[in-house]
């Protein structure tokens, strides 16, 4: 069994700082074997928001480190870097964590599971999404020659599929295309954020018409203050074991009264019934 845990929209920068000792707490204790960073790791793109990101995974217990940008990990304002060098920070920060002698790898790869990262990030409309021709054929590359019973994850910071209405301005575009694309590749689950509501579901529900349901794990916000109206801090834990109808994902929330995180939510979204 690999235990993954998925952070997302940590936005450093307006962390809540009893929620960030709660994280750590927790996380030392599941000891993920792998920790999945879906983007949106800062709020400004700013290098000391960078370096607080950096300070806080370096104080974590986990195996290997998989993270894609986020829009809001690309400069607003400065829209000179934006467009013509918008990830210099974010590729900085992740070379940092190279230095720590953490491996962050766009391609997580270990017996029966293969996890691939793809940037999202679209700078020349900062906050929409879209998939690049490029992103494709490097999930191509990782996935070629990976066995059919292989559980193949995707992670990217913009969702295929959302729950409230006011949410789907945000899906990806050509999310359905992207999505066959992604069965035709064997592809069992897209990991993501970007809109701070956490569900984990199938295709079935928006896409019936897909050859091959694929799983789709939102995750909220991990660590920030800009939470939706009634909504906490969340993570998500998912147990990958050698069955795709075994895997389960698991809705960590952070409970205030509490001052701790707690499983709130199981889903497993392949089990039949």
């Amino acid at each position: 069994m690999h235990r993954i845990v998925q952070i997302s929209d940590t936005h450093f920068g307006t962390e809540t700082q009893p929620v960030v000792a709660a994280l750590r707490s927790q996380l030392n204790s599941l000891k993920p074997d792998l920790l999945v960073c879906s983007g949106d790791i800062t709020q400004r793109a700013r290098s000391n928001q960078f370096n607080a990101a950096s300070t806080f995974l370096s104080t974590l217990e986990y195996g290997d480190l998989l993270c894609v940008p986020g829009n809001h990990d690309m400069p607003l304002f400065n829209v000179f870097q934006r467009l013509f060098d918008p990830y210099s920070n974010y590729n900085q920060f992740v070379g940092s964590m190279r230095q720590k002698d953490v491996l962050v790898n766009q391609t997580f790869s270990k017996p029966g599971l293969v996890v691939v990262g793809v940037n999202s990030c679209n700078p020349f409309h900062y906050k929409n999404g879209r998939l690049k021709h490029r992103e494709l054929e490097n999930l191509e590359a990782a996935l070629k020659n990976t066995a059919d019973e292989t559980i193949k994850l995707v992670v990217a910071h913009h969702p295929f599929d959302a729950i409230q209405v006011s949410d789907e301005e945000n899906i990806m575009p050509n999310a359905q295309k992207l999505l066959a694309r992604f069965g035709e590749l064997g592809v069992d689950m897209v990991l993501g954020g970007h809109i701070h509501y956490q569900f984990c579901r199938t295709t079935e529900h928006r896409y019936p018409d897909l050859k091959k349901p694929i799983g789709v794990c939102q995750a909220g916000t991990t660590l920030s203050s800009r939470v939706r109206a009634g909504l906490p801090n969340s993570f998500m834990e998912l147990q990958v074991h050698e069955s795709k109808s075994d895997l389960t994902v698991t809705q960590w929330e952070y409970i205030e009264g509490q001052g701790a995180f707690a499983a709130t939510t199981e889903y497993q979204p392949f089990k039949k019934e």
